[in-house]
């Protein structure tokens, strides 16, 4: 970590942006079975009805502050 620039702060290295998009490629491009079969990625898990859905993550912080506003607890 001390290669990235603000890694003192591992909260604010990557925005929440970033750090979603990283997700997401991770979970889009995981071979989970054969490769040569096209088993890769959470959108053919879901093609196959191996998960019944999927979300984008959502940033915490902006969830709680949100609860906070409306009184309601979202998560």
């Amino acid at each position: 970590m001390r290669r990235f620039l603000n890694h003192e702060n591992p909260t604010t290295l990557f925005s929440v942006r970033d750090r979603q998009k990283v997700a997401y490629e991770i979970l889009a491009t995981t071979v989970y079975g054969e490769r040569k079969n096209g088993e890769i990625g959470i959108d053919r898990l879901l093609d196959e009805e191996v998960y019944t859905a999927a979300f984008p993550l959502h940033d915490v912080t902006l969830l709680a502050f949100l609860s906070i506003i409306h009184g309601v607890t979202v998560c």
